[in-house]
């Protein structure tokens, strides 16, 4: 039940989510989907999956900060939730620091 919702303002082309998790190596999402709304409202998956090779990845390029990256290249995005679908039991989901990376979309008269 673990959930976090980004309004990015405008629409925007979103090439990838990336999670920091600082001290916290361990309180990586275990099993995660983002979800992708335009200005529309109507969510729609655009990654979901384990992130445990994504951590250790993460833990192996850095291991002070772990950046988690999550690629997501979809277009016309205006809000991102991500929700950790799988459980730890001892520990829970934290994020120190949340990236999202991609262009603001181009607006068409």
């Amino acid at each position: 039940d673990e959930e976090l919702t980004v309004d990015l303002r405008d629409e925007s082309d979103v090439t990838a989510v990336r999670l920091e998790l600082g001290r916290l190596p361990m309180a990586y999402p275990r099993d995660v989907r983002v979800d992708c709304a335009g200005s529309d409202h109507a969510w729609q998956p655009c990654w979901t999956g384990s992130s445990s090779a994504a951590a250790l990845s993460a833990a192996l390029q850095d291991p002070r900060t772990m950046p988690i990256t999550l690629f997501i290249r979809r277009g016309a995005v205006r809000r991102l939730r991500l929700r950790q679908l799988g459980v730890d039991p001892l520990d829970a989901w934290s994020i120190a620091e949340l990236s999202v990376y991609g262009t603001r979309a181009t607006v068409r008269p």
